[in-house]
């Protein structure tokens, strides 16, 4: 037994344990997305990872533990087996079709927000004189190149075809 232990269950303990984790980062990364995209001051960002994350999160764990508890008990599994590593990415699966639903309230609900078309892209066209003078790709996709200052640049048309 690990020198921590909840209620003498190591099981327990790695669950709460995992779960802290997993929502500390979970909430991180909802942060760091959340606030460049909304434009958000820190404090309403916390709350916008809180909410899009909270719910999510408590479902896919709820799965997922739920599998690995019956992995471990009722077949009698331990992390010593490679079988156990198998059950967990079934695990993960179970977390995920869990956490479905609970997704699709918090995109109906506008907590969580979908992504249901790719931008548009545009392309421009320039004359082949200019192409030729273009130096190589920049090293960095920050550095300008030094033709490309809109002198030779023709109509920029969206779509593929000319």
């Amino acid at each position: 037994m690990s020198p921590f232990v909840i209620a003498g269950s190591n099981l327990l303990t790695s669950y709460v344990v995992d779960f802290v984790l997993a929502y500390v980062i979970g909430i991180a990364f909802q942060y760091f997305s959340i606030v460049p995209m909304q434009g958000l001051s820190p404090a309403e960002g916390i709350k916008a990872a809180l909410q899009a994350d909270t719910v999510s999160l408590i479902t896919f764990e709820i799965g997922m533990f739920s599998w690995m508890g019956i992995t471990r008990w009722l077949i009698l599994m331990t992390p010593a087996q490679p079988v156990y590593w198998f059950m967990m990415q079934i695990a993960m699966m179970v977390g995920f079709a869990a956490t479905y639903p609970a997704n699709w309230v918090l995109v109906r609900r506008g907590v969580k927000h979908v992504r249901l078309r790719q931008p548009q892209m545009r392309f421009v066209y320039l004359r082949s004189r200019v192409c030729r003078q273009l130096p190589s790709d920049s090293i960095s996709r920050w550095t300008l190149l030094l033709l490309a200052n809109g002198r030779f640049v023709a109509n920029p048309r969206s779509g593929l075809t000319p």
